[in-house]
C-alpha cells in the first residue's frame, strides 16, 4: 500500500476492493484483503470516535440531570451541560422545546474541536430513551444575549422556513432587553463558529442599538475568522449583523425584515461591516430595509474590507422601508478595497421610500468601492436608478419598469416592460427570462435554489436550472 493515500481513500471500500483485485503472487489477495479490512475498521473507529457523544437538555431537567438520556436530562444549560464549564469539546447537546436562560459560550478551546447545540427533530434527538415528541419537539427559546467568548461553536436549529415566525428550531428573543450588544455577541471569540436555522427577534427599542449577531473582532488578540450565519430569520433589531475586524465571514440563505433606526443613536443598517476581509453575502432577502442602507460601512476610522455580494434580493413589499443613502453604502473612512456585486434583484424602491433621490444602488459617501465588479443585477419598479459608484467593471444589468439615469454599462437591458416576477412583492422568481447574463464561473453560477445559472440576470435563474436537457429528437436507429 502506498504511503500517500488520503484518509478518504483509506476508508473507501472501493479502494480496498481494487487493491485486492489487482493483487499478484501467491497469497497476495488474502494478505491485502486482511490489511484492507483492518485499515477500513480502523478508519471507521476513528470516524465514529470523532463524532463524539450526545447529551440532552430540557428547561427543568429530569432524573439525575446528567444529560445521558431524556429520563435524566440536564436542567437547562447548567451542570454537565453548562457551556462555560460542563460541556465537552467534540460532543453535541440537544435542546427540547421550552424556554432557556442565556449563557456565555466560554468553554476553553481544544484545537479546532467544536461543541454543537441543536434543536431536536423527529429523526435527530440523540436517544429514544425517555423521548416524548409531544412535549420535547418544538422551538427552543433563549431569552437574552449569548456571548461568544471562545471559538468553534455550532448552534443549529435544524429547521426553519422563510418569514414564518415560530418555524425555526431555535429562537432568540431579546424583547425587553437593555444595554445589550446582540442575540449572539463575539468580542474575543467566534472563530470557526456557525449559527444556522435560528430565528432572532430584536428589542425594537430605539434606545438600544441591538445587532442580532455582532462580532467585534478588534477586541480579540488576533482577528477572528471563519464565521458563518446561515438560514437566519432576523427582525425587530437595529441590524441583522455587525461584523467588525473579521476574516472569512459568510451570511447566506437568511432573511432580515422590520429593522429599525433612530436618527440620533442607531442608524439602521441590516448589515454593518468594517475592516472585514472576505465577507460573503449571498442568497439572502433584505426586506423593507430601514436606515443608511441595506449594507453599509458605518465607521469613520476603520479600514476598508473586501466583499462578495451575490444572489440577493433587496426589496420592499410596498408596506415599509426607507433608505437614507442607498442600497449598498460606503461611508467615510470605510468601504471596500475589492467588491464583487453579482446577480442581485432590487425591487419596489419608490420615491416615498427614499430620503435621497434617485435610488442609488451603490452609494459612495466618502468611502471606497475599490476593485468594483458589478454584473447581472436586475432592477424593477424603482424610482430612477443610479447603478454604480464609478470605475471598475460594469456589465449586463437589466431594468424593468424603471429608468437607469447613470452612465450605461456594457450589455445593459433597458426599457423592460411589465412585472418579470411571480409576485412583485414576495416571490422574485422570473416568469420570463431576461437578456443573456454575463457568464460567471463557480460559485457565482448557482442561484439560491441550487439551480445552475445559464442565462438569467437577477437573483434567480429562469426555470429549473438543475433540470436535465430535453432528450434529442429526430434520431433514427437501424439493426446491424
Amino acid at each position: 500500500m502506498s504511503k500517500d493515500k488520503s484518509l478518504s481513500e483509506l476508508g473507501d471500500p472501493e479502494y480496498w476492493l481494487i487493491n485486492v483485485q489487482n493483487a499478484t503472487g501467491p497469497g497476495d489477495s488474502m494478505r491485502k484483503l486482511l490489511v484492507g479490512i483492518s485499515g477500513l475498521l480502523g478508519f471507521l473507529f476513528l470516524t465514529v470516535a470523532a463524532w463524539g457523544t450526545c447529551h440532552v437538555v430540557t428547561p427543568s431537567g429530569s432524573g439525575n440531570k446528567s444529560g445521558s438520556d431524556w429520563n435524566n436530562a440536564c436542567n437547562g444549560l447548567t451542570g454537565s451541560c453548562s457551556p462555560s464549564s460542563g460541556m465537552i469539546r467534540g460532543d453535541s447537546y440537544y435542546l427540547a422545546a421550552g424556554t432557556y436562560a442565556p449563557h456565555d459560550f466560554s468553554k476553553a478551546n481544544s484545537g479546532t474541536s467544536t461543541i454543537t447545540i441543536k434543536a431536536v427533530t423527529a429523526n435527530d434527538h440523540c436517544t429514544d430513551t425517555g423521548y416524548n415528541a409531544g412535549t420535547m419537539f418544538g422551538q427552543a427559546k433563549i431569552t437574552g444575549q449569548t456571548g461568544l467568548i471562545t471559538d468553534y461553536w455550532i448552534v443549529d436549529g435544524q429547521y426553519g422556513a422563510g418569514r414564518t415566525k415560530g418555524s425555526y428550531g431555535i429562537f432568540v428573543d431579546l424583547t425587553g432587553q437593555t444595554g445589550i450588544n446582540g442575540g449572539f455577541y463575539g468580542s474575543t471569540g467566534a472563530t470557526g463558529t456557525t449559527i444556522r436555522y435560528v430565528e432572532i427577534k430584536g428589542t425594537n427599542n430605539t434606545n438600544v442599538c441591538d445587532s442580532l449577531i455582532w462580532n467585534d473582532g478588534w477586541k480579540a488578540s488576533s482577528r477572528p475568522h471563519d464565521f458563518t450565519m446561515s438560514h437566519i430569520y432576523g427582525y425587530g433589531g437595529n441590524s441583522l449583523t455587525k461584523q467588525n475586524t473579521m476574516q472569512n465571514v459568510t451570511l447566506e440563505y437568511s432573511i432580515v425584515d422590520q429593522n429599525y433606526e433612530d436618527a440620533v443613536n442607531c442608524h439602521g443598517e441590516p448589515i454593518a461591516t468594517n475592516d472585514t476581509t472576505n465577507f460573503i453575502i449571498r442568497y439572502n432577502q433584505f426586506i423593507n430595509c430601514v436606515g443608511t442602507g441595506c449594507i453599509a460601512t458605518p465607521c469613520g476610522t476603520c479600514n476598508p474590507g473586501t466583499a462578495e455580494i451575490y444572489g440577493n434580493v433587496f426589496a420592499t413589499d410596498q408596506t415599509a422601508g426607507i433608505l437614507s443613502d442607498g442600497v449598498i453604502v460606503a461611508l467615510s473612512g470605510g468601504g471596500w478595497t475589492s467588491i464583487k456585486v453579482y446577480n442581485n434583484t432590487v425591487a419596489n424602491w419608490q420615491l416615498s421610500q427614499l430620503r435621497i433621490t434617485p435610488l442609488n444602488f451603490l452609494y459612495n459617501s466618502g468611502g471606497s468601492f475599490g476593485g468594483l465588479d458589478l454584473e447581472n443585477n436586475l432592477f424593477y419598479n424603482n424610482a430612477d436608478v443610479v447603478v454604480g459608484a464609478g470605475g471598475g467593471t460594469c456589465l449586463s444589468n437589466s431594468f424593468y419598469s424603471n429608468n437607469r439615469v447613470s452612465a450605461a454599462c456594457t450589455g445593459d437591458q433597458t426599457g423592460g416592460a411589465g412585472n418579470p416576477f411571480v409576485n412583485k412583492n414576495s416571490d422574485w422568481h422570473l416568469v420570463a427570462d431576461t437578456n443573456l447574463w454575463s457568464s460567471l464561473g463557480s460559485p457565482y453560477n448557482t442561484d439560491p435554489d441550487g439551480g445552475l445559472r445559464t442565462s438569467s440576470r437577477g437573483a434567480f435563474q429562469f426555470g429549473d436550472g438543475s433540470q436535465a436537457p430535453d432528450p434529442p429528437t429526430g434520431l433514427s436507429a437501424s439493426v446491424q
